[in-house]
């Protein structure tokens, strides 16, 4: 896992745990909270996941792994109580999918309050969980929300960091549209 743009796609899945800097004001046409940097000289990194086109990905690429993966700001594991059965197969050597989505139903029962729990549920696999790229828990939060009122729509999309019993906004889009009426015979 590796955060900022580096490796987004194996540090994004579904949320992780990991420490930030604090946050900073940007963005243009809407409203966003970026998390600050250090020194005026690093180079702009992308937030998002659209935005890895910036380093050299195609937006076929992109698009394959929007459902998988969001750029966090620093190294996070991937929750194995949160990430996707193809995230799971992907993060653990010698997990194959057909393993994952068992783990998956699994934790829908009950969720994995230690990495030993799932290692215990694939015995047979030579697959094993590495404390450094995978956890039970995470920092940051991914939330939408949409606000209606007749045909005036408001969404909000975020990313929420949370260290003990503070929560950060890290970055925060906002957007507006009308809904047409209905067509009438």
């Amino acid at each position: 896992a590796a955060g900022g743009a580096a490796g987004a796609a194996g540090a994004a899945a579904a949320g992780a745990s990991g420490s930030g800097s604090g946050t900073g004001t940007s963005g243009t046409g809407g409203s966003g909270s970026t998390e600050g940097s250090e020194s005026s000289n690093t180079p702009l990194m992308p937030q998002q996941l659209s935005q890895l086109t910036w380093l050299g990905l195609s937006p076929d690429t992109v698009a394959a792994l929007e459902p998988y993966a969001i750029v966090l700001p620093v190294p996070t594991p991937v929750n194995i109580n949160t990430a996707s059965a193809e995230v799971l197969a992907a993060s653990v050597p010698g997990l194959d999918l057909a393993s994952a989505k068992r783990l998956v139903v699994q934790r829908t029962a009950r969720f994995f309050a230690s990495l030993a729990d799932a290692r215990r549920l694939i015995p047979e696999s030579t697959a094993q969980f590495n404390e450094v790229q995978h956890s039970v828990g995470s920092s940051y939060f991914e939330v939408i929300a949409r606000l209606r009122l007749d045909r005036i729509w408001v969404q909000e999309h975020s990313l929420l960091k949370r260290d003990g019993a503070q929560v950060s906004v890290v970055w925060r889009e906002r957007g507006v549209g009308t809904t047409p009426p209905p067509n009438k015979p």
